[in-house]
Formats: structure tokens, sequence, C-alpha cells
């Protein structure tokens, strides 16, 4: 019996917590939740603030209009009441008390009618996945910002008086570009609103439009790109600017738009890509550059003094700058157009091929550290390799030589120079000299070299010998 009373006892107790705390509810609500006038048919209210305002135009016909619902916070009170009526072109305040006597005073606005209202009440657009409401201010609209690859903008909603006409209807495209929107009277007077569209200053929503789809494809695919970053053709800035290293080779890439964006782009293969001009002034970090048979015409590679490796041959280009380029190491301008070429401050070159060119005369004077030059099928008559004691490869062959000195190149293993007009050779000092060719040189008959130099692959003229002796 004694549990039975005390379970009734500790039901009590809980029933008693509850309603005590129903008492404790806030009671400072003070809002007015939904708010509906009715005329010839029910018109819902907007509430913003403390302003309620009728957006959609009334009827001519109408003169007043009759409160039909007026929801407000729970135990809250107010001094109007449903069917309170209110004359068209006049204002209502409407005062709503919380229950611990805090007060908010609304205030209603029914417009009033006119033929000549030009003015537009509400205008909304869409960018297909967001609504901006627009804030008029005299004939100025203006939008909260969008992100920039949002370019597909159209018009959602547009509330204007009932006796007028816009230019513009809903679904129509609205312009980043100062679009405007004319509304026009029944007397024909009409008022022109100015749309202001920005876009996001936010770097992390800031996205560059990729328009080659084969260069697009490159990138999002890049392991430092993720799904998020990419939106259609636009990719996000912050995505571009972590990307390192891009390989495109036979990538039928024709447009190379938003590579400047690329910041920490250290490495970019090209190769075979159907390119005619290509701007790399701000990928101011690549270290090797490959646009090997890119139909190229213009090269811009000025900017990037931490260029080590360039392979451009088999282009179309008439010139090309590398003069701040003292890191390079690595240079072919092969198979171009050119008709000079200054490596004078390339003083780091190890490897430079400019075969297949139209030049007469070559200055690698400053270029110590060379190792390989590959320059036949020019038209040079002279060629100083006096000082390039390192030079272990020299190909020179159809050219117009008269004379070639190379005995101080006694690191050399390979020399080629047919199809040249050489009347004296001396490889007497190359005694690593492995590979030789010196056919199709008519004047050319006899070559000094030295005793036991064994030359493993020669290839020579019948009437042209070796001998120690050539006098």
């Amino acid at each position: 019996m004694k549990k039975i009373v005390l379970a009734v006892s500790l039901l009590a107790t809980f029933l008693y917590f509850i309603e005590c705390n129903k008492d404790k509810e806030d009671k400072s609500g003070n809002d007015i939740i939904k708010l509906v006038v009715t005329a010839d048919k029910d018109y819902e209210v907007s509430i913003d603030g403390t302003n309620a305002t009728l957006f959609e135009s009334l009827p001519n016909s109408a003169t007043e209009v009759t409160i039909k619902t007026l929801e407000i916070s729970n135990n809250a009170t107010v001094d109007k009441s449903v069917g309170t009526k209110i004359a068209v072109g006049t204002a209502l305040t409407i005062v709503v008390t919380a229950e611990n006597g805090d007060i908010s005073t609304y205030t209603l606005t029914i417009p009033a009618h006119s033929t000549l209202n030009k003015n537009i009440r509400q205008i909304i657009i869409t960018d297909g996945t967001n609504d901006y409401i627009g804030k008029i201010n005299g004939k100025t609209i203006s939008f909260p910002a969008l992100p920039n690859y949002k370019t597909n903008v159209t018009l959602k909603k547009l509330i204007i008086p009932p006796t007028t006409i816009a230019d513009k209807k809903v679904n129509d495209a609205v312009s980043f570009a100062g679009d405007t929107i004319i509304v026009t009277a029944k007397d024909d007077s009409a008022k022109t609103y100015t749309l202001k569209l920005t876009t996001s200053k936010s770097t992390s929503d800031f996205f560059i439009h990729i328009p080659d789809t084969n260069f697009r494809n490159k990138i999002i695919t890049n392991s430092q790109v993720n799904n998020s970053d990419v939106s259609g053709t636009y990719i996000r800035l912050v995505a571009l600017e972590r990307i390192t290293n891009i390989s495109a080779v036979s990538g039928n890439i024709k447009s190379l738009s938003g590579v400047g964006y690329m910041k920490s782009l250290t490495s970019l293969n090209l190769h075979h890509n159907p390119l005619s001009a290509l701007d790399f002034s701000k990928n101011s970090y690549l270290t090797y550059l490959n646009v090997v048979r890119c139909s190229l015409t213009f090269l811009n590679v000025s900017n990037i003094s931490s260029l080590i490796e360039l392979w451009a041959q088999e282009n179309s280009l008439t010139s090309l700058d590398v003069s701040t380029h003292s890191s390079l190491n690595r240079l072919s301008v092969a198979d171009n157009y050119l008709t000079a070429f200054d490596v004078s401050t390339n003083n780091n070159l190890t490897e430079f091929l400019i075969w297949g060119n139209y030049l007469t005369a070559l200055d690698i004077s400053t270029n110590t550290s060379l190792t390989g030059l590959w320059a036949y099928q020019n038209s040079l008559t002279a060629l100083d390799v006096s000082i390039h004691r390192e030079l272990n490869h020299l190909s020179v062959f159809q050219n117009s030589l008269t004379t070639l000195d190379v005995s101080t190149n006694t690191e050399l293993t390979s020399l080629f120079l047919f199809q040249n007009s050489l009347t004296d050779l001396d490889i007497s000092s190359n005694t690593s000299l492995t590979r030789l060719n010196i056919m199709n040189n008519s004047s050319l008959t006899c070559i000094q070299t030295a005793t036991g130099n064994s030359i493993l692959h020669i290839q020579k003229e019948d009437t042209q010998t070796l001998s120690t002796s050539c006098d």
C-alpha cells in the first residue's frame, strides 16, 4: 500500500513540474506570424522587420481591404482584429504586445492606385541555384553578389502596377553589363531602372572560365583539383593556383586560356598540340616547359627566370627571347624560322639544339658549360668552339663551314661534319672520339689524326684518308 501511495505522490510531483515549466515558457514573443488581407481575392502581406507591405497590385475597383488572417506569437495580444478595414492608399498601425509586456509596432501599407504609377514593387533574379531579391533605390536596383561563374542569370519574379507593362518578362536573361528594365504606363510615360549585378570578391568563391574542353579535362583529372572545384566550364581559382604539374601530350588542345592563373606551375608538357601563340609571362615558377610541335608563331617566356629546360622545336618561330633565363640548362629551338639567336646570358647552358633554322652566324662564346651542340642544317660559315672544353657532342653538318678548330675539345666523342665546305680538319687532340662523319666535303681529302687514335664509327668518302701527317 505504501508503494502505491509513493507512486501517486511521484506522479503528482511530475505533473506539477510540467505545469510549472509551461508557466516559464518564453513570454517575450510579439511577432506577426502571418497576415492576409482580402478584397477581390486574398493577398498575403510581406513582413520585413516591422514593415508589412502589400506588394501585389489591387484592382482599380478596390477602395479598401479587410484583414482576414492575423496570426501572432503565442500568448501575445494585438490591438487590431480580423475584419479590420484599411482604405487603399493608407497605412495602419498594428501593435503586438507580448505576455511580458514587450511591444512591437507594425506598419501595414496598402499602396494607392495610380494609372501613372510605374514603380517596380518587387523583383527577383535567379542563377538556377539561388534566388536574389533586388533592393530598389529610386531608379537603381541592386542585388546581392553572385558567384562569378554564374553567368546565366534570369528574371524569376517581377511585380509592377496592373496598368503597366515591362520590357522584360519572367525567364528573360539578365546581363551583368548594366542591364535595364523599362516600365511603361497607360499614357506611354516610362521609367527606366538600372540593374546592378556584381560578383563575389571572395577568392574561395572565385572561378575561372576554361573554354577549351581538352585543357579543362586535363585540369579536372589533376590530383590537386577536387570535384567541388569544378562548375561546368569553370574551375575554382584557388584550385588552379595549387597545380604544379600538367602533362598534355597530343591532347588536341587549341587554347590555353586560364594557364596564367596557375601560379605554382613548375612543369608543363604540351608536346604536339595545335596552339599558335602562348604567353607564360604569369607562370614565373616554371622550370620545365615542352611546346614541341605546337604550330607556334609566338612564344613569350621572358618572365620565367627559373626555367631550366625549354623544348620549343618544330614550330614556326621567327624570334624568341631567352635573355632572362640565366638558369637555363637545356634549350631546343630547332626546326623553326630563326635567322639569329642570342644565348649570351645563358651561362649555364649545357645542351643546345638549334638545328634546322636559317642562321648564318652563332655566338656561343659565353656558354662555356656546353656539353652538346646541335646546329646542323643552317647556313653557318664559321663557328668558334675553342673555349668549350667539356663539349662531347658536336653536330654541325649541312652548313657552309670552310674550317673548324676542335683542337681544344678533348672530350669530344661524336663529331658530325658532313656536307660542308671544309678544306682541312685536325682531330689529333680528340682522342676520345668514337663517332665521326665527314662525308660530302669535296675539298677535304686528308684528316689529321694521332697515332693510335681508334674511331669506332667513321663515315667518309673513299677519297678521304686519316693520317698522322697531312702536309
